[in-house]
């Protein structure tokens, strides 16, 4: 058989001389139809507040799941890792930070965390893009599997609670407000913060103009 027959049958989706009708295109070009669909290379994330993050958040027994057992991969169920920002300009210096996220523990659902515009101009400044273009953004990002719109600069009980948060993902720097000298104390008092890395040269923060 020829190279170009060859190529001819895995265009045509044929197998064994026959006409395979389940391939759905992935034969093109001599690419095989993968074992699994990830949702996360096919689909935007959902907003917290979107049927499927809803249906997830209710399919999970929640008890805050130890460090150890995350660590190991030995959960019963996936671990909810928490990360926020303001994600202005959206760069590869924000998509690692969530890949760190991501990667922290086996079998990470990746819930990342928004301000709205009203909060981060009050405490940052100005920003570049708008609220639902930052949303937009963080949401098409791959690592992501769920996003809180207008999510708070600092945390409580009731907020872990609701989203069943396991452990919160962030830059060890200290963050202060003008009543706190450290907004993750609580978390970290906790044992629930993981401490992720800033790529070098690359800002966080808002722009201001």
């Amino acid at each position: 058989m020829s190279a170009l027959t060859v190529t001819t049958t895995l265009t045509n989706g044929h197998v064994k001389g026959k006409l395979d009708t389940t391939l759905n295109g992935y034969r093109k070009n001599g690419y095989v139809k993968p074992e699994t669909d990830l949702p996360s290379l096919r689909l935007a994330a959902p907003y917290s507040t979107d049927p499927l993050a809803v249906a997830e958040r209710e399919r999970c027994a929640y008890g805050r799941i130890p460090r150890a057992a995350a660590a190991a991969g030995t959960a019963p169920r996936r671990v909810r890792v928490y990360s926020d920002g303001i994600y202005d300009m959206f760069h590869q210096g924000h998509a690692r930070q969530l890949q760190q996220a991501k990667c922290v523990f086996p079998n990470v659902y990746l819930i990342v965390g928004v301000c709205n515009d009203k909060l981060t101009h009050s405490r940052k400044g100005r920003t570049v893009m708008t609220e639902d273009e930052r949303y937009e953004a963080v949401r098409h990002c791959r690592y992501v599997d769920e996003v809180v719109k207008d999510a708070p600069w600092e945390y409580d009980e009731a907020f872990l609670e609701k989203h069943k948060i396991d452990f919160l993902a962030h830059d060890d720097i200290p963050y202060t407000t003008e009543d706190c000298e450290d907004t993750y104390a609580m978390i970290k008092a906790k044992d629930m913060f993981v401490a992720t890395e800033r790529t070098e040269g690359k800002s966080y923060t808002s722009t201001s103009f």
